[in-house]
């Protein structure tokens, strides 16, 4: 399967109103309290001591979150957090369809559900607890949901944030890389310009040891099918943004595939309905 990134592989840092997801996924309103921000170094990672582990017993959601309209197409990011493998599971979870992937719940050096669990913010805690506490009682449902509900808002907020961003003088290369990029493999340039906010805040030079530049990708790899041979060029963006909008293309159609049937149930916009 694709690899499965783990919370500390990519960027968070913008705080973002609350969403729903799919229409309405749970009968819940409330704060509009956004995600912390925390950076590739593991800013966001549950705090010494902290308590994500959760209790079957109080396994009714208690977080509460603000509804506003937006489509899906915040989905077809996951298959780039999670892996299309990943993200397919996901969804399917959620719809009621099938199980999330193996993967998805393993526990990870002594996290529950590790690849969920860090994925939440850490100023969303109830979250994590009430995620872990859905997967314990077996109700894979509820924990997509809460999961899936929460980065609709940090996509939607870190697209807001991306538009104004790229149009800052210091980020004119990026912008026509990006823009030459997306022409190119038919991915609207706001969607590119959002996931590359999110991994690197549209700095190409961002990235740890192994993931790196603006998709923060792995210089030489072949993932999802398509290898990446940016080498010592890795941080140059036209380089960078040709490797990552071809694989986030590659990966929706693949994401595509996967789905099947619940396809059909993402609100997402024709441009990845079209895809081949």
């Amino acid at each position: 399967m694709e690899r499965i990134k783990s919370f500390e592989e990519f960027v968070i840092n913008e705080a973002g109103s609350s969403l729903g997801l799919l229409g309405d996924i749970l009968n819940i309103s409330g704060d509009d309290n956004g995600p912390s921000d925390t950076t590739r170094s593991g800013g966001d990672m549950p705090r010494s001591g902290e308590d994500t582990s959760g209790s079957a017993d109080s396994y009714t959601p208690t977080t509460s979150y603000k509804q506003t309209p937006g489509n899906d197409d915040f989905v077809l990011y996951m298959q780039h957090q999670q892996g299309v493998a990943g993200a397919a599971g996901i969804v399917k979870a959620f719809s009621g369809t099938g199980k999330m992937h193996p993967e998805t719940v393993k526990t990870k050096s002594g996290t529950k559900y590790a690849n969920l669990v860090k994925n939440i913010p850490s100023d969303r805690p109830q979250v994590k607890k009430d995620i872990i506490a859905a997967l314990d009682k077996g109700d894979q449902k509820t924990a997509a949901a809460l999961f899936l509900d929460v980065w609709k808002e940090k996509w939607f907020s870190k697209q807001a944030q991306a538009k104004t961003a790229i149009n800052s003088p210091k980020n004119s290369v990026v912008k026509d890389a990006i823009t030459k990029a997306s022409a190119k493999y038919k991915v609207p340039f706001d969607f590119a310009i959002t996931v590359a906010n999110i991994e690197s805040s549209l700095n190409p030079n961002a990235g740890n040891a192994t993931y790196k530049g603006l998709f923060a990708m792995q210089p030489n790899s072949n993932y999802g099918g398509v290898t990446t041979p940016m080498g010592n060029k890795w941080n140059d963006p036209y380089v960078n943004a040709e490797n990552g909008v071809k694989l986030l293309k590659n990966s929706i159609t693949q994401l595509k595939k996967s789905l099947g049937n619940n396809w059909a149930s993402l609100k997402v916009g024709s441009w990845a309905n079209s895809l081949a």
